[in-house]
């Protein structure tokens, strides 16, 4: 599983889109940039938005269980 975290593009959002690939998570992340901070997603912030997609990482038991 793939995640995106909106507020490792610089914004105090807590917004986290996951998806199976970076194609998909980078549609939601368009979407979610032009709705929600009014961006236009131009190819320079599609290719900014795509590294900053990454691997999800599972969270261990110990964190888990002290959420």
């Amino acid at each position: 599983m793939k995640v995106y975290y909106c507020r490792d593009a610089g914004f105090d959002c807590k917004v986290e889109i996951r998806g199976e690939n970076k194609d998909e998570i980078l549609r939601l992340a368009g979407l979610h940039s032009h709705e929600v901070h009014g961006l236009k997603p131009t190819g320079q912030i599609k290719q900014d938005m795509r590294r900053l997609i990454r691997e999800e990482k599972p969270q261990s038991d110990e964190y888990k269980m002290n959420r």
